[in-house]
């Protein structure tokens, strides 16, 4: 059995479908539709959600309605044995089984939810230690809905234009106001090239303005990372800005430098 399934996911289905199988056998020797057995359809369907992918939760679903369909028409058409269990047993055998099937129910519940909170306290750990490795750097994140215009910048955005703490989300048109007119067609067209797939990767070195009215000067790089699969149309553009103010005082200190020379050697 297990080199025929393989995978996980194939023992869930054949073990599932197995259950449902004695279920329904139980359920139809103890009165069908209406027996003590058939709360436990739905309780396999329940706990298989706590833990299945949904293509298993959508087979094992078909299967649960075939039961009950199947169930109900051997009800209707007096297709059914006699029940196993005696008449006087059956009001409370049947609120027992509501109440485990309820109960299993409840635990799954129970079992999803603390998973979740503990998948989503280990992706907010995960996220503050990249974004404490991304602000040490000194990289900045970027991330632009083509849709609606939208920008998202990571927290070191924030420090360098002198803006509130914490992520920035800002519309591109505010976002471009914040860079000389001079510089904003190179910015516009390198962009505008890479969200039509004439080019692969966005990279310009413009400036903005930083706390104070200062310019500082950042390299800007990104790419689209996502696209219609159907008309190709680019829908996000990410990528990083990085602060090189310092590295263009030095090429520019440099510049004088020779330049001084080259006039004291004429």
């Amino acid at each position: 059995a297990i080199r025929l399934t393989g995978r996980v996911a194939a023992i869930l289905i054949l073990t599932n479908l197995a259950g449902i199988f004695c279920v329904a056998a139980w359920a139809y020797a103890s009165g069908g539709i209406q027996s003590v057995a058939a709360p436990w359809l739905l309780a396999l369907l329940a706990a298989l959600g706590a833990f299945g992918n949904t293509r298993i939760l959508l087979i094992v679903f078909v299967a649960d309605v075939a039961v009950l369909a199947a169930l109900y028409l051997a009800g209707v058409t007096h297709g059914l044995p006699p029940s196993v269990v005696p008449a006087v047993e059956t009001a409370p055998l049947t609120l027992l089984s509501l109440l485990s099937s309820v109960a299993v129910v409840a635990l799954a519940a129970v079992l999803v939810a603390r998973e979740r909170r503990r998948v989503n306290a280990l992706l907010r750990e995960s996220e503050a230690r990249f974004e404490r490795a991304i602000d040490a750097s000194g990289v900045i994140l970027w991330d632009t809905d083509s849709l609606t215009g939208e920008v998202y910048l990571g927290e070191a955005w924030a420090a360098l234009v002198d803006g509130p703490p914490g992520p920035t989300r800002v519309a591109l048109q505010q976002l471009v106001s914040l860079v000389p007119a001079e510089e904003r067609k190179v910015l516009l067209d390198a962009a505008a090239a890479v969200l039509k797939g004439e080019r692969a990767e966005y990279a310009v070195e413009h400036r903005v303005r930083g706390r104070g009215g200062e310019w500082r000067w950042i390299l800007s790089r990104g790419k689209v990372t996502q696209r219609d699969p159907v008309t190709g149309r680019a829908l996000r553009m990410s990528g990083t800005n990085v602060d090189i103010t310092e590295r263009k005082r030095a090429e520019e200190a440099l510049r004088e430098s020779e330049a001084r020379l080259a006039a004291a050697q004429a």
